[in-house]
């Protein structure tokens, strides 16, 4: 039987502490303002509907990272954005302490979506991706899932289709905006904290 494969899910990942820790003081700094903070999705974050955080200019040069990122990301896949179109990215500062949350859902009218991990105390929440199969419930009550190679340290298959991350410092996560994910309920004393940005497109 001929087998073809149309679609894909990847997650792009590495680790970077010396990166977290030159962001750890200018989140920190934003998540101490007061007139940063919207605590959208009722938790501590400055998180805003317009470029965000990528305005500042003391975080210019993780601006230029991820837009590097994305670029390699699209020339790989042979992907090309239509001329009079450019990148642009958005980005926001969340602190998850116990009992926050972050329920299922994707990054509408973005194309990339990431985060880095930049303080994970011990109880911080992971992160759940779902594989499209989890809406179906003849999948979730008839079929388990088996171990696959590329389960890591960091990155791993659990039951019910949930592709599970670990949380660390440094650890710098890159995926496709259209994938549902969420933040289940954090259980760490101190705070969760992470840099999250999401990349569109303007006109020229």
């Amino acid at each position: 039987m001929n087998t073809a494969t149309f679609y894909d899910f990847t997650i792009n990942y590495h680790v970077d502490e010396e990166l977290s820790n030159q962001l750890l003081p200018i989140a920190e700094r934003f998540l101490n303002d007061e007139t940063k903070l919207t605590n959208t999705w009722d938790y501590k974050n400055t998180y805003s509907v317009d470029e965000g955080l990528s305005a500042e200019p003391e975080l210019n040069f993780f601006v230029n990272y991820i837009l590097e990122v994305s670029e390699n990301y699209l020339q790989q896949r042979n992907l090309k954005i239509k001329d009079n179109f450019k990148l642009w990215v958005s980005m926001f500062t969340s602190e998850m302490t116990i009992g926050d949350e972050h329920t299922s859902h994707d990054h509408p009218g973005a194309l990339l979506s990431g985060l880095i991990y930049l303080k994970t105390p011990p109880g911080s929440s992971k992160l759940e991706f779902y594989h499209p199969r989890h809406t179906s419930p003849a999948w979730n009550k008839y079929i388990t899932e088996t171990k696959v190679s590329y389960d890591t340290e960091l990155v791993c298959v659990k039951d019910g289709f949930r592709i599970e991350v670990n949380p660390k410092p440094g650890l710098f996560l890159f995926w496709e905006s259209w994938a549902k994910h969420r933040v289940p309920p954090n259980q760490s004393l101190k705070g969760r904290t992470t840099m999250v940005f999401n990349v569109g497109i303007n006109d020229v």
